[in-house]
């Protein structure tokens, strides 16, 4: 059949690399010894993950700016939140995986705009995002039909998926929308080293100012 589809209301996941000099050393030599099993997965430990990594180590200020530099390119560029305030860190922690170790899916609360920097990756690192469209609302009464995920369309459309994975380089910024559910299965990196973080802007179109 004759037909076009428009790509309407598209979530935009944005993606740069940053310079991450140093930072995996100063996590090595001053961090590493201080971190907090996740009752989740044994494989997996929380460095901070109730504080802001930026506000405890003074090293980490210029990679704070490069974070923040980036993240509000995105939120005021390609969001178009022109009227809102600057974006700040809420917090921020260290994230060290081993073998066979996973993050469940999680979107994050209190905060607009969530990122992982990927710090000590290869190339079996990955994260995979959900969509929000395909899940029904359990507190309502909708019905959802889930589409056959493992067939490709016809058109080469990706209207039908359900969670999408991507791979990640050494220095990669990950911003998404903070209601995006992500996580990853079964992790093969040794040593997989990531700092993630949430954010808010300090004021929400000129009329609300947070403190």
């Amino acid at each position: 059949m004759k037909h076009n589809c428009f790509d309407l209301f598209p979530i935009p996941l944005f993606n740069t690399n940053i310079d991450t000099t140093g930072v995996v050393k100063l996590f090595n030599n001053k961090i590493k010894s201080k971190g907090v099993d996740n009752k989740q997965c044994i494989s997996l430990l929380h460095y901070h993950n109730t504080e802001n990594v930026f506000d405890l180590y003074k090293e980490l200020e210029p990679l704070h700016q490069r974070i923040l530099d980036a993240s509000n390119f995105y939120y005021k560029n390609v969001l178009n939140h022109h009227q809102s305030g600057d974006l700040k860190v809420t917090n921020a922690w260290f994230n060290l995986c081993q073998l066979g170790g996973y993050q469940q899916k999680h979107s994050h609360a209190n905060s607009i705009i969530s990122g992982t920097l990927y710090l000590s990756v290869d190339a079996n690192t990955n994260i995979t995002f959900c969509s929000p469209y395909n899940v029904s609302n359990n507190v309502s009464n909708v019905m959802s039909d889930e589409p056959d995920y493992n067939t490709p369309n016809e058109f080469n459309y990706h209207y039908h998926y359900g969670t999408v994975t991507l791979g990640a380089s050494p220095g990669d910024l990950l911003l998404w929308p903070s209601y995006l559910n992500h996580g990853y299965d079964n992790n093969r990196t040794p040593n997989r080293l990531t700092l993630s973080f949430n954010m808010i802007p300090s004021h929400f179109n000129n009329d609300y100012k947070l403190v």
